[in-house]
């Protein structure tokens, strides 16, 4: 029997990290696309395909940007320079958010069937629009603040993944400007309209560049065009050397608010003086701008699909069973003496994990709780026990 040998650190055996991501996510967004999953279940998975793309580019592009910038350009494993890398990632995550608007408007045709329509805001028929100025009037004109931009007024600071308007106009002087709106986040994106004979739902972004007259008064208004900045929001925390980690990682997320930008998303546009404008304030190359023939940011799908009334076109909630090795959860410290216990989530609750740090929090014969966390949710009832212990 002859022994083959094999060069263990020849590239061809390996596959760069950051496209095995990609093509992860690529998977995930392909869910979006089984005919037999229930159709806001698919809306979803479009969402979530975003939502990962964008922590990609926060974390790991920004990654790879700041090891170009600091001059490291080494080869991965998989045979890849840093700026192969970014230029792959380019063409790849092109192509992905390509067909991740193919899925979307061939899902809000599927909505069409069960009249559920989607819709700008001037094919709305006169009681829907009558209702939307009311709606723009109450509650979105008082929370936007338009910012101009000129000779006075540097480029203000746009923060991370927020969705705003660039404006093109002539100023009341007649001279050639642009200005800002950002689109508030404190409102919802997508709009049900009330009054109308059809369901119809709007984008709130379509109501606010229909009144971008009404913030720019006196000047005249050329273009509107959307668009989404993704910044580098990696934690750079240095543990060893650092004396008080807590402020270490304080300072780290107040610098996280301000990174560079890594992608810019805009409307397709053929308007160059926008285009140009935002690629040269905000530093970037043309492989970070994503021209996109649709909404922008469709994570904003997450809270439409759990709208009421769509439950019809969801998987039925699963409600997780009590463990059948916890009867009750009285005392569970008493019932993990008594043998080990394996949960196996989401299958079975996860109340006993609640109610095990809750009382490991209040018990004064507790000197430490350790554990590792992973993306808790915002009202957590682990943090608040750990806050308590504390």
């Amino acid at each position: 029997m002859i022994a083959m040998t094999i060069d263990l650190n020849n590239a061809q055996y390996y596959f760069n990290r950051e496209l095995s991501w990609l093509k992860f996510n690529l998977r995930v967004l392909k869910e979006g696309g089984v005919k037999t999953t229930p159709l806001m279940e698919r809306l979803k998975f479009v969402a979530i395909s975003a939502s990962n793309l964008d922590e990609f580019f926060m974390v790991r592009v920004a990654g790879l940007y700041n090891q170009f910038e600091n001059g490291i350009n080494k080869k991965d494993g998989a045979g890849l320079s840093v700026e192969d890398q970014l230029n792959s990632i380019s063409r790849y995550s092109h192509t992905q958010m390509r067909l991740k608007y193919r899925f979307f408007f061939s899902l809000l045709k599927e909505l069409k069937n069960y009249g559920i329509n989607f819709s700008l805001v001037k094919d709305v028929d006169a009681g829907g629009r009558e209702w939307l100025e009311k709606y723009y009037r109450d509650f979105v004109y008082p929370v936007l603040t338009p910012m101009a931009v000129d000779a006075a007024r540097p480029f203000p600071f746009l923060a991370n993944k927020t969705l705003n308007l660039a404006v093109e106009l002539n100023n009341i002087q007649g001279e050639h400007s642009l200005g800002f709106v950002q689109v508030p986040s404190v409102l919802p994106r997508i709009i049900k309209v009330e009054n109308s004979t059809e369901v119809k739902y709007i984008f709130l972004e379509d109501l606010i560049m229909r009144h971008c007259q009404d913030l720019f008064k006196g000047c005249e208004i050329l273009d509107v065009v959307p668009f989404r900045i993704t910044r580098d929001s990696d934690l750079d925390v240095d543990e060893e050397d650092t004396e008080d980690l807590l402020q270490e990682i304080e300072k780290s997320l107040r610098k996280r608010k301000r990174g560079a930008a890594v992608r810019l998303e805009i409307f397709e546009t053929k308007n160059k003086n926008i285009k140009d404008f935002l690629i040269e304030n905000l530093d970037l190359g043309k492989r970070d701008v994503y021209e996109l023939k649709g909404p922008l940011d469709l994570t904003c799908l997450f809270k439409f699909v759990s709208l009421p009334g769509m439950e019809k076109w969801q998987y039925p909630p699963f409600v997780p069973q009590r463990p059948a090795e916890m009867p009750d959860y009285e005392d569970i410290f008493e019932q993990i003496k008594a043998g080990d216990i394996l949960l196996h989530h989401p299958y079975e609750s996860f109340d006993p994990v609640v109610k095990l740090v809750s009382d490991a929090a209040m018990d004064p014969d507790v000197l430490a709780i350790k554990q590792t966390l992973y993306r808790v949710s915002g009202n957590s009832p682990i943090v608040a026990a750990l806050a308590k212990a504390a």
